[in-house]
């Protein structure tokens, strides 16, 4: 169920108005069942799902509102607002209707604003058709689970949770199918990535469909969903304006004490390259929980050793936190997309900030993410920035072999354990920085690895 409407509402809705809203969405609904997270979902007399609505949350992080739905959707929001999700699938205009209705009820109740304020149709091509036993896809083929999502900024959302989640049991692959209008932000983006994951866009003028990265042309298949289509048929995407987005990957290894505070990390990344302190966190989009570091390290210690990955977001920036309880202490893989604004002359200070449990941190520039989400368009790969490695890297290496890169490197850090930063020359082309890229990588390989040169 990929229609998705939000009611942001003044007040907790009780369980009267829940009631009342559940059966304004349409009187020949029934209730069928609700799952762990509270959702509940509606059926109409033959089965098929209408409408899905998600448990209340608390918005501790307005901003929130207005990066996933808009500045307008963010007007007038109180101290006290709630974030109701209200679903429905995709390309079932009764289905949305009904959607609406039950927002709009929620709302005249409790107070606040339906978002969108009235249905809306956002494809411009018929959709798949099949069988789906899973209520948020549109489709279930043998080998893919495909969802349809047509808002206008498409988040690592609880339905896209629960999907993953089943795909993880059944080893169908996640396809994911947008408008060519909307984008991604930048959690969904990199769960996209993962092998076997499809980003499917409708092409530009409403013709065929398309990977969402490279343009290429894409086909539907009974079997296999969308796969690439063979005859030829050339890439096609909307044209990118030139605008991109830095997008920072950071590993570091800290030592597991009592002190630890998961999550400085991101503080640190945005206050030294972006100016903005993180302001929200979950496990999910939309991060609504109010940043704190010491929640944030008491979820990671309670969910140990298993590995704990969380959304974090600010104004100026969203990603991922990944901890794990590794041999060596715990490790926190960050990935935040930064937008436009980011210098990065700016980077040799947060290779500083981290010299002792630096690991490796590589910056990449992404065609189409200039406000830190990601946009269909055919502007090419990310092309790689700069890349550090830490002071185990180095040591590994071999300080003398890492210095004498082909790319020059900047030492960062004491002198007898540095780390070292490699920036690439931005004004060479694409094609010319992915050879300097992996002739960079190729040098720096420990002795023992097969392949050196």
């Amino acid at each position: 169920m990929t229609y998705d409407v939000v009611a942001l509402t003044e007040e907790l809705p009780d369980v009267r108005g829940m009631v009342s809203a559940l059966d304004r969405a349409g009187p020949d609904l029934r209730i069928w069942g609700a799952d762990r997270g509270g959702a509940v979902r509606l059926r109409d007399g033959e089965g098929r799902h209408v409408v899905t609505v998600e448990a209340p949350r608390g918005i501790a992080t307005p901003w929130e509102v207005t990066r996933l739905l808009g500045a307008r959707a963010a007007d007038g929001l109180t101290a006290n607002t709630w974030w109701v999700d209200v679903r429905a699938p995709s390309g079932d205009a009764d289905a949305a209707r009904a959607a609406h209705r039950l927002a709009a009820s929620l709302v005249e109740r409790h107070g606040g604003a339906a978002w969108p304020p009235s249905p809306r149709a956002p494809w411009s091509q018929d959709l798949p058709r099949g069988a789906s036993h899973h209520p948020a896809a549109l489709v279930e083929t043998a080998e893919a689970r495909v969802l349809a999502i047509g808002a206008r900024v498409v988040p690592f959302s609880g339905a896209v949770a629960d999907a993953l989640s089943a795909g993880a049991g059944d080893g169908r692959a996640f396809h994911l199918l947008i408008p060519a209008t909307s984008r991604l932000t930048h959690p969904l983006r990199t769960i996209l990535a993962a092998p076997g994951h499809r980003w499917v866009v409708e092409g530009p003028g409403g013709h065929g469909h398309h990977d969402g990265t490279t343009g290429a042309p894409l086909v539907w298949d009974d079997e296999l969903g969308y796969r690439p289509r063979r005859d030829g048929t050339p890439p096609a995407l909307a044209r990118g304006d030139g605008g991109t987005g830095l997008v920072v990957d950071l590993r570091v290894l800290h030592s597991a004490t009592g002190g630890l505070r998961v999550g400085e990390t991101v503080e640190r990344i945005g206050e030294l390259l972006c100016s903005s302190a993180p302001q929200g966190w979950g496990t999910r989009e939309p991060a609504l929980s109010a940043w704190d570091t010491d929640r944030i390290t008491g979820l990671c210690r309670d969910r140990a050793p298993r590995p704990t990955r969380l959304v974090v977001t600010g104004p100026a920036f969203s990603g991922t936190l990944d901890v794990r309880r590794v041999a060596e202490g715990v490790r926190e893989d960050t990935s935040l997309a930064v937008g436009n604004a980011v210098r990065t002359e700016d980077v040799p200070d947060l290779v500083a900030e981290f010299a002792d449990s630096l690991q490796t941190l590589t910056v990449r520039r992404v065609p189409g993410a200039v406000d830190a989400q990601h946009r269909p368009v055919l502007s090419g790969a990310s092309a790689p920035v700069g890349l550090a490695i830490g002071p185990s890297g180095v040591s590994e290496i071999g300080l003398d072999r890492a210095r004498s890169a082909p790319v020059p490197a900047k030492v960062v850090g004491p002198r007898l354990a540095p780390a070292l930063w490699y920036r690439l020359d931005e004004d060479r082309s694409q094609t010319e920085l992915f050879q300097d890229f992996r002739a960079l990588m190729d040098h720096l390989r420990p002795p023992d690895t097969p392949g050196r040169p």
